[in-house]
């Protein structure tokens, strides 16, 4: 489900996801996750490309990671909230 946001409602989505493994010039071992929407309806398709440190065995793992993510977008948004809504001082 993608959330609402910026004069959008909130929808269903269908996502293809793909991973791939490899390694950074630091020799150490990067995952590439790569959340596609299928089919969007009238709008852009949304892709997100993460970059992890996390070795990927599986599609559950995978979506466990973008989960994540998802949940990290909604602590920003409330971070915001708290620094422009509330003035509050975080360091």
């Amino acid at each position: 489900m993608t959330p609402r946001g910026r004069g959008k409602a909130a929808r269903q989505v269908i996502q293809t996801v793909c991973c791939e493994t490899g390694t950074a010039k630091s020799k150490h071992w990067i995952t590439i996750v790569i959340a596609q929407e299928a089919h969007p309806k009238g709008s852009q398709a949304v892709v997100w490309r993460l970059i992890t440190n996390r070795l990927v065995g599986d599609f559950l793992a995978a979506c466990e990671l973008i989960n994540w993510y998802r949940k990290r977008w909604l602590i920003e948004t409330f971070l915001t909230f708290l620094r422009r809504g509330v003035r509050l001082k975080i360091a």
